[in-house]
């Protein structure tokens, strides 16, 4: 129950090589980030829960935004963005980073894509996850994928009832 005008809610993790093991993120609020911003590379996000986080605008769980990052072994249940992202946000500068065996539940966009996850970096992979009733107004209600051509990989994924205007559970889009 932490909350931040800007980044963070609860969390600006910085430093390079840092990492949140075994942590619970429950209604926290920001702008950007609701419960944890990343700018540090080389990060890990291992074995946590992100329920009821809120961002005005991007990113109500996790804002990414640094090479080489590892989340894995996260559930997002229930959180909320003003415009987009109710779980995790990989920004252009998040290239290298894997998310793995995630949960995806219940998150909403009000606003534009992406519920669950957004992805605009190069080399991003997901896998071995699930998204289960995510919903976004315009693109992708579980996946944004907007990487103007740049590489990505999913795999192993399971996608169940989630809704968009456009690509009802994940939008890929190319350049």
């Amino acid at each position: 129950n932490n909350s931040a005008k800007v980044y963070g809610g609860a969390v600006l993790m910085g430093g390079d090589c840092s990492s949140i093991i075994n942590a619970n993120f429950i209604s926290n609020t920001a702008n950007q980030g609701g419960a944890v911003r990343v700018m540090g590379k080389n990060g890990t996000l291992t074995d946590s829960q992100f329920k009821n986080n809120n961002a005005t605008r991007f990113a109500a769980s996790v804002s990414w935004g640094a090479p080489n990052g590892v989340i894995s072994d996260c559930s997002f249940i229930n959180n909320t963005a003003g415009t987009s992202t109710g779980g995790i946000r990989l920004e252009s500068e998040a290239h290298n980073t894997t998310v793995s065996n995630c949960s995806f539940e219940n998150n909403v966009a009000l606003a534009g894509g992406s519920a669950a996850l957004y992805c605009t970096a190069n080399n991003c992979s997901v896998k071995d996850s699930n998204f289960t009733n995510n919903s976004a107004v315009t693109t992708g209600g579980a996946v944004f994928w907007n990487t103007n051509g740049a590489n990505g990989t999913m795999a192993n994924c399971n996608f169940n009832n989630n809704n968009a205007a456009d690509g009802g559970a994940l939008n890929w889009r190319a350049a």
